[in-house]
């Protein structure tokens, strides 16, 4: 009779043990936080981690039942962090990125296409390729490599190390044309009055990419089926247009 009490008492003890296990597993588990970064600013991603990138990474894991969020870091920290997974992923990078960067897994399907283009105050200049350049002073961010490498001989470059140093090269009439992304530039446009207009048609467009640290290898799939969900669903055009397209008008 007492040890039929004791072998009793003993399940109990054993079925209570597993109990609060796996509801510390199960609140461990809702209480963690993915945290991607991005290289760039607003409108893609705000101080506060909303922008487009913000909204999407949120969306987009939160198909998976995954609580995620993205920080801003400088351009080359953000690449270290993901790869050395400081961080889970990085948004938005160029299709081959992990040739060079060895533990980060592309996700398929792009984030968004950049378009790279040129501003002028002077709605009369027209650019249709890289050569178009030459007779003007040209304003670009340094590090820029798609500039870099294909806009040479312009009459005169000048580099700066910002968005707002360059659109303030147009605004103090100290470069003809400025060279920049298209979603970037309409926000700084508008959010400095700039009154730039924008010159003939994209120079050149680039499709990002999210990729992931390979700790996370396990959800790409995953991730892929949901971002091609959100695009056909419309979830994705309907961010975008609350966080990007909003600027062009």
């Amino acid at each position: 009779m007492k040890q039929s009490i004791v072998s009793r008492n003993f399940r109990f003890l054993i079925f209570y043990s597993l109990t609060g296990i796996i509801l510390s597993i199960a609140s461990a588990q809702a209480a963690t936080q993915l945290t991607l970064n991005s290289g760039t600013a607003e409108p893609f991603i705000t101080k506060e981690g909303g922008g487009f990138y913000g909204e999407i990474v949120k969306e987009l894991f939160s198909r998976l039942e995954i609580d995620a969020k993205v920080i801003r870091l400088p351009s080359s920290r953000s690449v270290i962090n993901a790869n050395q997974g400081i961080d889970a992923g990085v948004i938005a990078r160029t299709k081959g990125f992990e040739k060079k960067y060895k533990n980060l897994i592309r996700v398929p399907g792009s984030i968004v296409s950049f378009k790279f283009v040129a501003y002028s105050l002077d709605k009369k200049i027209d650019v249709t390729d890289w050569d178009s350049f030459k007779p003007y002073s040209v304003g670009m961010i340094r590090g820029w490599r798609i500039y870099e490498k294909n806009v040479v001989n312009a009459k005169k470059i000048t580099m700066v190390t910002g968005p707002e140093q360059l659109f303030k090269l147009l605004m103090n009439g100290r470069s003809d044309l400025i060279l920049f992304e298209y979603y970037r530039g309409s926000w700084w446009n508008k959010h400095l009055n700039a009154k730039a207009h924008l010159i003939g048609s994209p120079i050149a467009e680039k499709e990002m990419f999210l990729y992931m640290n390979k700790k996370h290898a396990a959800l790409i799939p995953q991730l892929a089926k949901a971002l091609e969900d959100m695009k056909k669903d419309g979830t994705y055009q309907r961010i975008k247009d609350q966080t990007l397209t909003r600027f062009l008008k």
